[in-house]
């Protein structure tokens, strides 16, 4: 592969995959490594690759595995961060009560996301955050299409319940404060 060609892929798909790694930690400096190390990996098995135009979501699953194991290797992987998202919202279009609640559920949603076990996780970001169908994420994990409905169903599935408890809890700590 030609370094132009190379540098021009990082170029273009490092902000992506940085956020994703992000998204899943929350930690800047292990982002950036699982990050950096996801490039040198997707580039040394380009060659792979059998559909080029899924380079992007094939560097970020990459990536996520790479974050979630360092994340392990420095024994952090229960640690469950609320920090703020990188999704980008037009301020113009949305009331500061919508922004605030808004806010609060993405924090929510990624909080819950990290707290899912990798399997599940992992599929649902290749799912609605790379917008990647069945079929794709099948191809790119080089599992069965049946395995991933059924991970897609049960990661939902843990999802919802995860709301639901924390939706209980709410009003429990509400009641008594």
């Amino acid at each position: 592969m030609e370094p132009n060609f190379m540098e021009s892929l990082y170029k273009l798909h490092y902000e992506r995959v940085y956020k994703s790694t992000y998204m899943a930690t929350g930690d800047v400096e292990l982002s950036k490594d699982a990050t950096q190390e996801a490039f040198y990996d997707a580039f040394r098995k380009f060659h792979t690759l059998k559909d080029k135009t899924k380079f992007s979501a094939w560097v970020s699953s990459i990536a996520l595995n790479k974050a979630i194991d360092l994340m392990r290797k420095s024994n952090q992987i229960n640690r469950i961060k609320n920090k703020s998202t990188l999704f980008y919202i037009n301020l113009s279009e949305h009331s500061p009560e919508d922004l605030l609640c808004s806010n609060e559920l993405r924090s929510e949603m990624i909080t819950q996301l990290r707290s899912l076990p990798q399997k599940y996780a992992e599929i649902l970001f290749l799912k609605f955050y790379h917008d990647l169908t069945e079929q794709e994420i099948s191809t790119l994990l080089n599992i069965p299409v049946g395995t991933v409905k059924s991970r897609l169903y049960r990661a939902k599935e843990l999802l919802k319940r995860s709301f639901e408890k924390n939706q209980e809890y709410r009003k429990v700590v509400k009641v008594h404060v």
